[in-house]
């Protein structure tokens, strides 16, 4: 059986037959997303390590070796900076991102103000989350927690596989710190499972409200993420 941080590594990347990345597999046109020159998923007992396939054979060494010297759950600075000397011999290198990765509870509880949201109601997007509409079919299942008949919370499918769902949680500020999102993921979760996959949840350590919001629905944090991009 695949371990949570495999499975999250895999709903994130699309890999190449080497197991390289290639692109973040986005619901939507993933070869206009390129993938991060490295990655590092980290878990207290397991580190996934991947590379761009345009990254030459001797800095994927060079790389590796980081992981197994600096890779932690409770901290990637000194991972990311040795990586990102690695990377600037032969890149000019972007951003480099790392936050905690969770998975939810097995009780979520119940969630009666929300609603699911497909090509059939998805006008209750409009006025704030247009930009959904469109790709509707793609991010499902999404959900909405509504005020007034329109979505002031909504949370979606942003990545996927036929066994793992990553959650993408976005509230209109003038709903903020009222519930709408910790609803809207619940009642997500709730979906997934009803599926018959695993709902994931992750975000990046400067994101207070989104790790708030973890923290409120009692998930557990199995790992961390860390990777460094190529300037776009």
């Amino acid at each position: 059986m695949r371990s949570t941080i495999q499975q999250h590594f895999e709903a994130l990347f699309l890999i190449d037959s080497h197991g390289d990345l290639l692109y973040i597999n986005a619901p939507v046109e993933p070869k206009k997303c390129p993938a991060p020159l490295v990655y590092y998923g980290i878990a207290a007992d397991e580190v996934i390590f991947a590379v761009r396939a345009d990254v030459p054979t001797r800095d994927r060494l060079r790389l590796q070796d980081i992981a197994k010297n600096d890779a932690s759950p409770k901290g990637c600075r000194a991972l990311l900076t040795a990586a990102r000397t690695v990377l600037e011999e032969h890149f000019v290198v972007g951003t480099d991102y790392s936050g905690p990765t969770f998975e939810f509870p097995e009780d979520l509880g119940a969630e009666s103000d929300c609603v699911v949201v497909d090509a059939s109601n998805c006008a209750v997007l409009s006025g704030g989350f247009d930009d959904i509409i469109p790709e509707i079919r793609a991010v499902q299942p999404c959900v909405a927690s509504l005020v007034g008949g329109r979505a002031a919370a909504v949370c979606q499918t942003v990545r996927q596989t036929p066994h793992a769902v990553e959650a993408g949680v976005l509230t209109l500020e003038a709903f903020r710190r009222q519930g709408h999102g910790c609803r809207a993921v619940r009642a997500w979760a709730a979906c997934v499972r009803d599926e018959g996959c695993k709902p994931l949840y992750s975000t990046w350590w400067e994101n207070e409200a989104s790790r708030g919001l973890a923290a409120s629905l009692q998930m557990r944090q199995y790992g961390v993420d860390a990777h460094v991009s190529q300037a776009i």
